[in-house]
């Protein structure tokens, strides 16, 4: 176990079990949408075991684990634990994904212990531990790079703080947190719970009130919660990495992370390395940790790319110029999941 850790550092990923319909997702492209999601949660649980061997892996939702998933989880020590999902939004609340602010719910239930949540199109390529314990106590989130004006999902940081303000009278410009990873521990939990609930029921009030700059989505209401909160940003540990042939941002650097969001590959990378992780004499288990994240990296596209897939990338990037005749660079590295 790792030095500063009396017990197992807990690794929750929360998925809530809707309708399909309330599912979707456009980034998965796939006859059964949430299939693919369990294959995501598969490698993301088997890429923790493998770099945080320790840790307790916890599959958290709103009904129990289907028991066609059942096997591969047990088999990588994943727990199931089952919660209500009381924050289910009303109709035409939320922009897509409907099951994203169960989110919500898995805050409200934890205590001070230090406790990470992922989400399930990640991979954990670097202790999880090291990464607690470079905090020294504080909260984490992945604080995206925003512009002021750059709006995501209907908000911008700018009408973010107006919303704010709507709250608590306080309009300081906030950060942009993404959503793939939240660290939490000590007692900034129980101020960021409180917060995140009061930016809950605002938004509902607002909402209902025909307003449509609320708060729409679960990052939304946690910038709230997280803002000016001891919270340190993970921004040189986690990033979103896009991988589509319309949409690339990988850099050379993202092998110093300790986590890829890969919201891109869940029709792709994730399926190929979920094949491995089912067998325990495949390089998945077998090779050693620098050699697995090369591999990995293959796996998800991240290097040298092959004569193919170079030529699709730069037709489906021409293709996306064409539709919008230019590319914000912000947008193209960090489009919503």
């Amino acid at each position: 176990m790792s030095q500063g850790f009396s017990q197992p550092l807990r690794v929750l990923v929360p998925f809530a079990q809707l309708d399909e319909h309330e599912q979707i997702n456009p980034n998965i492209q796939a006859a059964n949408p949430v299939d693919r999601y369990f294959e995501c949660m598969k490698v993301a649980f088997a890429s923790v075991k493998r770099v945080s061997p320790d840790a307790e892996l916890v599959f958290i939702s709103n009904a129990p684990l289907p028991e066609r998933h059942r096997t591969d989880f047990e088999a990588l020590g994943v727990a199931s634990e089952v919660i209500p999902f009381l924050h289910k939004a009303p109709q035409g609340f939320l922009p897509s994904f409907q099951a994203s602010v169960f989110v919500l719910d898995v805050v409200a239930g934890l205590d001070e212990r230090p406790c990470i949540l992922l989400d399930p199109d990640v991979v954990v390529i670097r202790p999880l531990e090291e990464l607690v314990e470079e905090l020294g106590g504080q909260c984490g989130a992945y604080a995206l790079k925003m512009p002021a004006r750059h709006m995501y999902n209907g908000v911008s940081r700018l009408t973010s703080a107006e919303a704010h303000a709507r709250i608590d009278g306080d309009r300081t410009l906030p950060w942009y947190y993404g959503g793939e990873m939240y660290v939490f521990q000590g007692p900034s939990v129980r101020a960021i719970q409180a917060r995140a609930e009061r930016a809950w029921e605002t938004a509902l009030a607002e909402f209902e009130a025909g307003r449509t700059d609320y708060l729409r989505t679960e990052e939304h209401i946690m910038n709230y919660a997280l803002h000016r909160q001891d919270v340190a940003s993970l921004d040189h540990r986690v990033r979103r990495i896009w991988t589509a042939h319309s949409m690339r941002g990988v850099r050379a650097d993202d092998g110093d992370l300790t986590v890829w969001h890969l919201p891109a590959e869940k029709s792709g990378g994730f399926s190929r390395v979920a094949v491995a992780v089912g067998k325990r004499d495949s390089w998945f288990w077998t090779v050693s940790l620098p050699e697995w994240r090369s591999r990995l990296s293959e796996e998800f596209v991240l290097g040298r790319r092959t004569p193919l897939r170079l030529a699709l990338d730069l037709a489906g990037h021409g293709r996306r110029l064409w539709r919008q005749r230019r590319v914000p660079p912000f947008e193209q590295l960090h489009d919503h999941t």
